[in-house]
């Protein structure tokens, strides 16, 4: 008998430890943590595409770095790397994309864009031209972020070529594409195929083929897509719209502007001039939030809205100054944290909630999930255009994309 008592002891004991609703394990309580969303086209890798994901969360599956320390690893001195943004590989190899690149230019008379993959090292390994067929401008060019598919890297320049390359830097395909033409990022669905906007938004097979094209909207911005990958997202200047990912064909629409993301539950976000939004995928509203603390009203000057681990939300909003907010799945405001310069920036969080962003006086610094300053480094004098972050398998924050006159290159953090 004294047996029977030890062992239902042990077991209740065991029980209890695994017990998701046991206080030990309160955020097992939470209801709107996020988990990754599979994706068989897509690489496996810590950053393979604009937004981190096909749900544009900006949130990367590592935790970044506790430490300020800054290096600068790799310089680029025969392009500038400026709106095009870079990409990390399941290796740590960095995709970069140079809007236009003078290294090419005895082969093709001029400055060309041009895709170079450094090795973990920051060592180049290749360097590929693609954008250099354009007739009505003097250089050819890339102004959209890449994606890494589990077919190769495919790449959009201004000659409206569409390129796949393998990782070993052969050109597996090049279709001049006649149809409009893409701006900012490509997006890509669970089977391959890509999807961009310019005016109206276009889906092509990854060989260049069309699938369709959506003319019948001003369409600015091409967004995220519902986790089961059957509709995608975009905004006008005023809206924000669902559309089937098979046909082109809208959905349903709802007020709303520029950033869109959406958590792995299917919920959307966005935001008016003065509000979040939270919509269901049916399109019906769930909540909408004003961005008001203490009697102060802020504005939206998101340039993204980040998902965290937990669910909460953050991104820019100005006054007479700017500032990070941070807002629960649930709508409510949860903390504000006020920065001496403009901000207008990319927001990245880690794994455990912490953000990464800038400032235009040219620092770069870390808040955690309440709110509170990690770090803080000033890498320039001032930060006149955007540039792109990352955070590594290493769990460094990469820096790239820097139209300075003080430094073009990457930069390390970490």
């Amino acid at each position: 008998m004294q047996y029977k008592v030890i062992f239902l002891s042990v077991a209740a004991l065991l029980f209890l430890s695994a017990c998701p609703d046991s206080p030990t394990n309160p955020q097992d309580d939470n209801p709107y943590k996020q988990e990754s969303i599979d994706w068989p086209s897509l690489a496996d890798s810590p950053w393979p595409m604009w937004g981190h994901d096909p749900q544009w969360t900006f949130r990367s599956q590592y935790i970044g770095p506790n430490t300020n320390d800054t290096f600068r690893v790799y310089q680029n001195l025969t392009g500038a790397m400026w709106e095009s943004g870079f990409l990390i590989d399941e290796n740590d190899n960095i995709y970069i994309t140079t809007s236009w690149d003078s290294s090419f230019v005895n082969t093709f008379n001029k400055s060309v864009g041009v895709i170079t993959r450094l090795n973990a090292d920051y060592q180049i390994v290749w360097r590929k031209a693609v954008a250099y067929e354009s007739v009505s401008e003097i250089n050819g060019f890339i102004n959209v972020v890449p994606v890494i598919s589990k077919e190769g890297v495919c790449v959009f320049g201004s000659d409206c070529s569409l390129t796949r390359i393998k990782d070993d830097g052969i050109i597996e395909s090049r279709t001049i594409i006649n149809q409009n033409c893409p701006m900012w990022a490509l997006q890509i669905d669970k089977e391959g195929n890509l999807y961009w906007a310019n005016n109206g938004i276009s889906s092509y097979t990854v060989n260049g083929e069309i699938r369709w094209e959506n003319t019948t909207r001003e369409f600015t911005f091409i967004g995220p897509f519902a986790p089961q990958g059957d509709r995608i997202y975009a905004s006008s200047r005023d809206s924000t719209f669902a559309l089937d990912a098979a046909s082109g064909n809208i959905l349903w629409s709802r007020p709303g502007k520029g950033s869109i993301s959406v958590d792995c539950n299917g919920k959307i976000y966005t935001l008016t001039d003065s509000s979040v939004l939270a919509i269901m995928p049916d399109g019906n509203l769930d909540w909408e939030t004003k961005l008001l603390v203490n009697g102060i009203q802020y504005f939206s000057g998101s340039t993204n809205i980040t998902v965290g681990p937990e669910g909460n939300l953050y991104f820019d909003v100005w006054n007479n100054s700017s500032a990070i907010i941070s807002v629960s799945p649930e709508g409510d405001i949860r903390w504000l944290y006020q920065v001496e310069d403009n901000v207008d920036a990319w927001i990245i969080a880690d794994a455990a909630g912490n953000t990464y962003t800038y400032s235009t006086d040219g620092r770069i610094f870390s808040l955690d999930s309440n709110g509170e300053l990690r770090w803080s480094t000033q890498v320039f004098s001032s930060i006149g255009e955007e540039i792109f972050m990352a955070i590594n398998s290493r769990g460094e924050l990469l820096i790239a994309g820097v139209r300075n006159d003080e430094f073009n290159g990457i930069i390390k953090i970490g």
